[in-house]
């Protein structure tokens, strides 16, 4: 499936519970929708992601994350615990954090790239 026929979910927005977040996968899921992609900002830090994921995989969901590295390598570890499928991460991003190696802020989105790969679990998108 490609990125422009994931119904994506941002979970960020300042209007939306986790309640209401829970209730759209379960929408999407009834209309037959096979793969809910989480975006941002960075849905990596929300607290309840993982809630999210395990709710979407339960009733039988692809879980797709769009990231920009902006969490520790623990975290999606994490999440690929509770069952996503993928992470996303742009083409572009990645190779200006390749660029930018050796800054704190590059290296950590660096670290969390090789997580992510370690994984399995690294798509790069356009």
């Amino acid at each position: 499936m490609t990125l422009a026929q994931q119904i994506i979910i941002r979970p960020q927005s300042k209007s939306c519970s986790l309640d209401e977040v829970l209730d759209q996968i379960r929408i999407i899921a009834y209309h037959g929708q096979t793969e809910v992609c989480f975006g941002g900002p960075e849905p990596t830090r929300h607290p309840y992601l993982r809630q999210m994921v395990e709710e979407a995989k339960g009733i039988g969901l692809k879980v797709v994350v769009l990231t920009q590295g902006g969490s520790r390598p623990i975290r999606y570890k994490r999440l690929a615990e509770a069952g996503v499928d993928g992470f996303h991460v742009s083409r572009k991003h990645f190779a200006e954090a390749l660029r930018m190696a050796g800054t704190l802020l590059e290296t950590r989105e660096l670290q969390a790239y090789q997580a992510i790969q370690e994984l399995g679990l690294l798509t790069l998108i356009e």
